[in-house]
């Protein structure tokens, strides 16, 4: 806090030029922003409205929540529990990947044109979003308006939010930006005390409603950075705190309030929801995928895939990449500054530690993982820490960058000395910008919605071989359910962890483990029939490319469904 404001008097004021200019730069830049995102993912081409913007991830689980929130609140239902997905158990959506803050948000779309408009429209504002927030929060710290510009951009075009993008409660980085900038405002009186308790209070209370990891991890990173500073601000630091103590417990009171619905039903799943989900050991960053890009990335990213593959996780995932003219100048910046500004020591200290947590709790390198244990290793031992994922502290790390990449342009005032600096980072941008591949835009696999409305009851589905389906399983169903305006249910699948009542009762089978008619055994008919009565199951359905399943199914004989769809729905017979 006032190692900012101490920034803030080194490098200049922040809004620099008139008025006027700044009111222009308000409108046009957000826009600039807009237009690189369209442009980026391919929007401009395609109809938001029938198209999905499938850039890798899950996408159908977070459209069947985006349907389902404001579908809950409507229709009287518990937005918090849902029992559409693994009939008749009940999943606690708390625990999930729920994003129901987003889904509010875009409800009038989801309502007025579809889930697919929402999806689509929700990933080109979150690269738009993210790098206008880091903009105006660099406008408050720096006097450059190029250096702010071109971190945002760094911001918003970075391989963490380009190969995190279809994972929204991950993507959706403005809010970190926008609670600093607020901070700042109140800091300079630029905003007053009434405007500034609800302002931190929501943007924090939607990060808890968007990804409780990135709540935490965000608030671990704050305090973190308060900590380091301590030595060199310590005294501005109480006094700071002191000041703003009445309005600051008034923004945690607030923040209470409007996250109790959520806390309750935390604690009331806590038994059945897993500890965790996924390795921090294979979720880390490789210490090679600073300089050698994924396929997220357009320059290089291809040549470099004999040691990009190697990368433990996933290319969702490995999102360390800043490429060697931005780590030269990251480096520059912060040995150039060490002895000129005090701020610099704790951001540099702060920028370095993450770097390194973020290498998990072992060392990687190349796909080879080393037994040298890493400072994530004692951390890991901690409650709640242990299900972090350290390869998504990154986020962290490009937030550092923008910032120090602004404050290193915005500190010369030789016109050659800019020059060079914006060339350097125009072509550290150049390094990292994502790849057009990246962005590919599918059709649904239900094209006739409306013919689902005419059916209701549960769902029992079979897809066959993983790798015919241009999603995963689960996410079909999702897709199925969701379109059907929850008319339809499944009872055979199951997301990360056993919904109650059914941690201790799991299903008999669910929808990834069954690939053909054979893993159910001689007399599967029998099976299939005994299981849709036990869950009252009134469809079959199976992947039309899944011709084991199509062949098996047609020998039954029973009614086929027509939905005009990539999937097939058999009636189950009457008996």
């Amino acid at each position: 806090m006032a190692m900012l404001e101490d920034l803030r008097v080194r490098l200049g004021s922040a809004l620099g030029g008139k008025i006027k200019r700044g009111k222009i730069e308000l409108l046009v830049i957000p826009m600039l922003y807009l237009v690189m995102s369209v442009l980026i993912t391919g929007a401009a081409s395609h109809n938001v409205t029938r198209w999905i913007l499938d850039e890798s991830g899950d996408p159908n689980v977070y459209m069947l929540f985006l349907k389902w929130w404001p579908y809950a609140l409507l229709n009287g239902h518990n937005p918090f529990l849902i029992n559409s997905l693994s009939y008749p158990f009940i999943y606690d959506t708390a625990w999930m990947t729920s994003i129901p803050w987003v889904a509010l948000l875009s409800a009038p779309i989801t309502l007025l044109f579809g889930i697919y408009a929402s999806w689509n429209i929700i990933l080109i504002l979150d690269i738009a979003f993210s790098a206008t927030s880091m903009w105006i929060l660099l406008k408050l710290i720096t006097k450059s308006s190029i250096g702010s510009f071109l971190g945002g951009i760094i911001y918003g075009v970075s391989t963490f939010e380009i190969a995190e993008l279809p994972h929204v409660m991950l993507s959706t980085e403005f809010v970190l930006p926008l609670m600093i900038a607020v901070y700042i405002a109140r800091m300079r009186n630029m905003l007053g005390n009434k405007w500034f308790v609800p302002a931190l209070a929501i943007l924090y209370s939607s990060e808890l409603y968007t990804s409780i990891e990135v709540a935490f991890t965000m608030t671990c990173f704050v305090v973190l950075g308060i900590l380091l500073a301590m030595p060199w601000y310590g005294k501005e630091i109480l006094a700071e705190i002191k000041v703003r103590r009445k309005e600051l417990l008034l923004v945690m009171v607030l923040i209470i309030i409007i996250v109790s619905p959520l806390m309750f039903y935390l604690y009331k799943g806590r038994f059945a929801a897993a500890s965790s989900i996924n390795s921090p050991v294979v979720y880390s960053t490789d210490l090679l995928n600073f300089i050698i890009p994924t396929p997220v990335t357009a320059l290089g990213g291809q040549a470099f895939l004999n040691i990009s593959t190697k990368f433990t996780g996933n290319f969702s995932e490995s999102t360390g990449y800043m490429g060697i003219v931005l780590l030269v100048v990251l480096l520059i910046s912060i040995v150039s500054f060490w002895h000129r500004y005090r701020w610099a020591k704790p951001l540099g200290l702060l920028t370095v530690g993450m770097m390194i947590l973020t290498l998990g709790p072992v060392l990687h390198v190349g796909g080879n993982v080393y037994s040298l244990r890493l400072p994530w290793y004692l951390v890991a031992k901690l409650p709640v820490f242990n299900s972090v994922l350290p390869g998504r502290l990154m986020q962290f790390v490009w937030f550092l960058l923008a910032i120090w990449i602004a404050t290193w342009i915005g500190s010369s005032k030789i016109r050659r000395e800019v020059i060079i600096k914006l060339c350097a980072v125009v072509a550290g941008i150049i390094m990292i910008w994502p790849a057009a591949s990246n962005f590919y835009w599918t059709r649904p696999l239900l094209r006739n919605v409306n013919a689902l409305d005419r059916l209701n009851g549960g769902v029992v589905m079979f897809v066959g071989n993983q790798s015919q389906l241009p999603f995963p399983a689960g996410d079909t169903i999702d897709l199925l359910v969701a379109e059907s305006n929850f008319h339809l249910y499944t009872t055979n699948a199951q997301w990360g962890y056993n919904p109650y009542p059914a941690s201790r009762q799991p299903l008999a089978w669910h929808v990834e483990q069954v690939n053909s008619p054979k893993d159910l055994g001689p007399n599967a008919a029998g099976q299939i029939e005994a299981f849709c009565s036990a869950y009252h199951d009134k469809y079959v359905a199976v992947y039309l490319k899944s011709s084991q399943w199509m062949r098996f199914m047609d020998s039954l004989h029973w009614k086929k469904v027509d939905v005009n769809s990539s999937i097939v729905l058999f009636e189950v017979p009457h008996h």
